[in-house]
């Protein structure tokens, strides 16, 4: 199986979890899908069979909500058994509607309070540059919780502390009306970060842009905007917001899996 049908089937995986349990967000889940994939393949230095190994990079996903995409991705990457996929938002599951750092393998912060993961981040970078750690933080945020004041307080603090081990890709999925005209890179070059800009769908421009500016060493922390679709590659849920936190029908869950298939 090829590396785009394996990502496709994630996706698969994922419609399949919120149909079964009436409960997610599919759209926001689908934006995220080939980073995080990317991530975890290429860019990440954690072991599945020793996620709290002190001597791993830490990744926080910020946009909870998202949750899905995580655990599909994790699963798929040995963090835990692909049983519990079923599970998802039902009573007792490991894998609730937004992540818990307490009961998920690989799962570093507790997130979902939009706005609040880069500050996590920034602890978390403070934290390993005092052990003298090579490793890193990588923060997914969502262009919505960029509203949020504690999003530019710790991205100032960032700055200030030239917290040069500190990743944040910002998932720019068109679901804020302004989000992809929004000047983000500049804000974030002036205030002395790096910034760069990088197509969120594509694994081989991911490959190419992303994937070595994570990696390289740098002197400031890194903003990554990931234009990306809210819904990808889904025609349907393309602009419509209604679709956020909502979950098909029978008759739309096989039409939405054709078209992934």
């Amino acid at each position: 199986m090829d590396e785009a049908e394996v990502v496709k089937q994630m996706r698969r995986t994922v419609l399949q979890m919120v149909y079964t349990a009436r409960e997610g967000h599919l759209p926001s889940s689908f934006s995220i899908m080939d980073l995080l994939y990317v991530l975890y393949r290429d860019c990440l230095h954690i072991d599945p069979h020793h996620p709290k190994a002190p001597d791993r990079d830490r990744f926080i996903l910020s946009k909870g909500h998202a949750s899905a995409a995580l655990y599909a991705v994790l699963s798929h990457f040995g963090f835990f058994d692909a049983t519990h996929l079923s599970t998802y938002c039902q009573p007792g599951s490991l894998l609730g509607g937004h992540p818990d750092c307490q009961k998920v393998p690989g799962v570093e912060a507790s997130t979902g309070s939009l706005g609040h993961g880069i500050a996590i981040g920034c602890g978390l970078a403070i934290g390993l540059r005092q052990q003298g750690s090579p490793r890193q933080v990588v923060v997914l945020v969502g262009d919505g919780e960029m509203d949020e004041g504690s999003f530019w307080e710790s991205v100032m603090m960032a700055k200030n502390l030239a917290l040069s081990n500190l990743v944040v890709i910002a998932d720019c999925n068109g679901s804020q009306h302004y989000s992809h005209s929004f000047d983000y890179e500049g804000i974030l070059r002036s205030m002395g970060w790096q910034a760069h800009t990088v197509d969120g769908h594509h694994l081989s421009e991911l490959r190419r842009d992303l994937v070595p500016r994570v990696r390289a060493s740098r002197t400031a922390p890194l903003f990554v905007r990931a234009n990306t679709q809210k819904g990808y590659p889904i025609r349907r849920f393309t602009g419509d917001h209604g679709w956020h936190r909502r979950t098909p029908t029978e008759e739309e869950m096989a039409d939405l899996m054709a078209e992934l298939s």
